[in-house]
């Protein structure tokens, strides 16, 4: 297990210790073809 280093951005310890720390996860589009499912998603603070 590696030990946690400081975000550059925002001084915050990486890995977080919950995922409620990581932001809100939103799924910004997707689809299914042959296949694959393709996400786009983004994580923000607010």
């Amino acid at each position: 297990m590696t030990e946690p280093v400081l975000n550059a951005h925002n001084k915050e310890e990486y890995p977080p210790a919950h995922t409620a720390e990581v932001g809100i996860f939103k799924i910004i589009s997707h689809d299914y073809e042959e296949g694959r499912w393709r996400v786009r998603w983004k994580v923000s603070q607010s």
